[in-house]
């Protein structure tokens, strides 16, 4: 019984871990495509990110999921740019979650005026 318990520890642990690093690369992923998109360093790719509040920008436009849909595709179409993908991600995390290559057919996003420093 405690070998069971010990193991099914160990597999939570080991599972944590590797969501943690899933985790840690996709950042990574997502900080070097707003760093080449915009040529800045891994910092100020961070923090333009991170300088855009809800609040802050006017909504164009929502946008229904549908089969095929790519954050890519909606940021060429709305942007004229794939590469604002990563600030589309960033502002409807809380629809669309961490992982911006997982969007679900239905779901609704809203679409931000790209803010002239990211133009």
């Amino acid at each position: 019984m405690d070998e069971k318990k010990v193991f099914r520890e160990n597999k939570e642990e080991a599972e944590s871990k590797a969501a943690e690093d899933r985790k840690k690369r996709v950042e990574s992923a997502r900080l070097k495509r707003a760093q080449a998109a915009r040529k800045l360093s891994p910092d100020e790719a961070k923090r333009a990110l991170k300088q855009t509040r809800k609040g802050e920008i006017e909504i164009i436009a929502e946008h229904e999921i549908v089969m095929g849909d790519t954050l890519s595709h909606i940021s060429k179409k709305y942007y004229g740019s794939a590469y604002h993908y990563p600030f589309l991600h960033e502002f409807n995390k809380d629809v669309i979650g961490d992982d911006p290559n997982v969007i679900k057919v239905g779901t609704v996003i809203k679409i931000p005026k790209l803010p002239d420093d990211k133009k």
